[in-house]
């Protein structure tokens, strides 16, 4: 796939802003570390818009972030805090923490989360894939990966809430 295509991909497939498939071109762009892991986390870390967090919420946010390092430390997941996802996660759990304050007392209660989400990457990063062979397919690969499966993801969740809702309203 060419550059155009990829960013076309990003841009209308993904609707990512040009900022960001900047940002993303530009990671892609400059090898860093191993080019089957360091190199692919920074390119999918550019994919995502720095979290952005005011004074007031900083001590939230960073309780939230030693939650999601506890949870991915149980899980044994081999991340680090500049990680793709990681304050993205953190933020999302500070949210709850703030508007939904007794829906998570404990990092395990994402458990269930983490296994889907792990099984969707099970599935949509097989076995067989060689993330050290031809690094710039495995990038493109792996951000239009990214990139065009979240909304699907996302959409397959609001359908089962709707879904979920209707059933239980059929039990009253």
């Amino acid at each position: 796939m060419h550059r155009l295509e990829l960013v076309r991909a990003l841009r209308e497939g993904g609707g990512l802003s040009i900022a960001a498939i900047a940002g993303t071109l530009a990671a892609m762009d400059r090898p860093v570390g191993e080019p089957g892991t360091e190199y692919l986390t920074t390119a999918v870390a550019a994919l995502s818009d720095p979290v952005d967090r005011d004074q007031a919420k900083t001590a939230s946010h960073d309780a939230a972030a030693r939650q999601v390092d506890e949870l991915l430390d149980h899980l044994g997941w081999d991340v680090d805090p500049a990680s793709p996802g990681h304050d993205d996660l953190a933020a999302a759990v500070a949210a709850i923490h703030r508007f939904l304050p007794r829906l998570i007392s404990s990092p395990q209660q994402l458990r269930p989360y983490a296994d889907a989400v792990r099984g969707l990457a099970d599935i949509e990063i097989p076995d067989g894939y060689d993330p050290t062979s031809e690094p710039e397919n495995v990038l493109r690969y792996s951000v239009l990966g990214t990139v065009l499966f979240e909304p699907v993801l996302l959409a397959l969740r609001k359908l089962a809430h709707v879904d979920r809702i209707r059933d239980l309203g059929k039990r009253s």
